[in-house]
């Protein structure tokens, strides 16, 4: 049942996300082929999970906006751009070795409640719930 189709999705994701995750420690992207059948399973995986199971409704970006929404209220919300900016000024001061002020501004965020995480790949960013 249902049950069982979830599991065989998140066993799937979580596979998914380890050999992502091993190909970036390896400094590997995926390839053309790999692009275009992720390309095509998603968009039938999602709308199987929102048709069937009233999942996956909306967009991540309005999700995580929603999340955010919850978390805090708007005074104190941090849009993409912001966080943009914010990893930008941490990358300058990373560059100039300026630890502190990089710890600062990583601190800033996980008080907005923005995780970051120094990849090989760039500087990517969550938002904790």
């Amino acid at each position: 049942g249902s049950a069982a189709a979830l599991g065989a999705f998140f066993e799937f994701v979580r596979k998914a996300n380890q050999g992502l995750a091993a190909m970036e420690k390896r400094g590997q992207q995926l390839g053309p082929a790999d692009r275009h059948a992720l390309a095509t399973f998603w968009p039938l995986t999602k709308a199987w999970m929102s048709g069937t199971l009233g999942l996956l409704t909306s967009s991540p970006k309005q999700f995580f906006a929603d999340v955010a929404g919850l978390r805090r209220d708007d005074a104190d919300h941090f849009d993409e751009a912001a966080v943009a900016d914010r990893i930008a000024q941490r990358a300058k001061a990373r560059g100039a070795k300026d630890w502190k002020r990089a710890d600062e501004i990583r601190d800033e965020l996980l008080g907005h409640g923005i995780q970051i995480q120094d990849t090989p790949a760039g500087t990517k960013w969550t938002v904790e719930i």
